[in-house]
Order: structure tokens, then C-alpha cells, then sequence
């Protein structure tokens, strides 16, 4: 169970590390700017493996899993990788994220935590509305980039073949990656008698939050 597990997050890392790749390279092909590229498929592409597993364990019935992974992996970001961050390197918070930012990520788990205690679950309107301010959010993300507050990420060059070769590899491996990874999980907690919302909560978000943390670490070191 622990091996399939790691050979999961194993894919599930390397699958969005080509997937974004490809992404890239296709919207760079069709003309779209880089620093816009950076602030949308690269941003959302670090969440791949989140979603891959989520969409996985609702598809299995493990919602558990699901909410869990949500969660926990928001917890991991903010309280331990930037907790081991910071004791690394300071890290200067800009004028932008204290005040556009920062309350936005408040405000949405404020609403997340009023939808959970009021409804009990999260529904298809509830969802229709989390889907809309995430449109909201990469809005004001591509505004943002427009005026200068982000930079431009690179573009490797690829043949068109490579691209969508990059992009199959990329999806079939955050397929199977997830799939592995929620059977399991859900195999770990029976094992264990724990529900696999605890393992969602702690085992999965740890796991799909390392490439962040190594990422993290590695620029605080280089004081980047």
C-alpha cells in the first residue's frame, strides 16, 4: 500500500511538471504572452495533482479524501512550507499581496467555512460560485501581470510533436498517479481504522504539497 502510494505521488508530480510544459509551449505557440502564461497554466498547473486526486476520490466516492486534501494541502502551504521558508530566508510581503491578495484568501475560506457549516457540503451552486471567483481571481491575476507586478516565466522551445506527446504523458500520468493514490489512501485508512478524511487531512496533503516545499526552500536559500 505505502509503495503504490509513493509510486503515485511519484506520477502524480512528474505528470504535472510535463503537463505544464506542454501547456506552455502550446500557448506561447498561439501567441499569448508569457508573463499572462505564468499567472494562469503555470499557477494552476501547481495544483494539478490536487485536483487530479480530488477529482479521483469524487468519482470513487471517497469524499473524504477529497475535502481533506483540499484542505489539509492549504494548511501544509500556508503553516508549514512558508513556516520552514521564513525560518530560512525573510520573505517581504508586497504591497499588492497584502492588500489584494491576502484578504482574498481570507475571504474565500471565510465563505468555505459558511458553506460547510450552513449546507454541510459543498453543492453545484456552491461550487458554481467557488468556480466563479476562481474566473474573479485569474482575472485580476492577468491585470496584475499587465501592469508589471509578475514576471515572465521562460518558454522552452518544442516541436509540436514533442508538445502533444508532453501533454498525453502528462495527462495519463496525473490519471493513474491520482487513481493510485486515492485506492491507496483509502486502503491505508482501513488498514489503520482511520477515516480517509484524516488521510486526505495529513498522508495526501503532505505529499502532493513537497514539490512546493522543496521549490520553496530552495529559493529562500538562494534568497529568491
Amino acid at each position: 500500500m505505502i509503495f503504490l502510494l509513493i509510486v503515485g505521488f511519484a506520477l502524480l508530480v512528474k505528470g504535472a511538471d510535463v503537463f505544464v510544459d506542454g501547456a506552455v509551449n502550446i500557448a506561447h505557440r498561439f501567441g499569448i504572452p508569457t508573463i499572462i502564461i505564468g499567472t494562469t497554466i503555470v499557477a494552476i498547473g501547481t495544483s494539478a495533482p490536487e485536483a487530479a486526486i480530488s477529482i479521483a476520490a469524487a468519482i470513487k466516492n471517497a469524499d473524504g479524501v477529497s475535502i481533506g486534501n483540499v484542505i489539509g494541502s492549504n494548511i501544509t502551504n500556508i503553516l508549514l512550507i512558508l513556516g520552514l521558508t521564513a525560518t530560512i530566508a525573510a520573505l517581504p510581503i508586497h504591497k499588492n499581496t497584502r492588500k489584494y491578495e491576502i484578504p482574498f484568501v481570507g475571504f474565500i475560506t471565510l465563505l468555505l467555512c459558511l458553506f460547510g457549516f450552513y449546507f454541510g457540503e459543498i453543492s453545484r451552486p456552491v461550487a458554481g460560485i467557488l468556480f466563479g471567483l476562481f474566473i474573479a481571481f485569474m482575472a485580476y491575476m492577468i491585470v496584475s501581470a499587465r501592469n508589471g507586478n509578475t514576471e515572465p516565466v521562460e518558454v522552452k522551445s518544442m516541436s509540436v510533436t514533442k508538445t502533444i506527446l508532453m501533454l498525453v504523458i502528462g495527462i495519463a500520468a496525473l490519471i493513474l498517479g491520482s487513481n493510485l493514490t486515492v485506492d491507496s489512501a483509502v486502503d491505508i485508512s482501513h488498514h489503520f481504522g482511520v477515516s480517509d478524511r484524516v488521510i486526505g487531512l495529513t498522508l495526501i496533503a503532505l505529499g502532493t504539497s513537497l514539490p512546493e516545499l522543496v521549490v520553496c526552500i530552495a529559493a529562500a536559500l538562494k534568497k529568491q
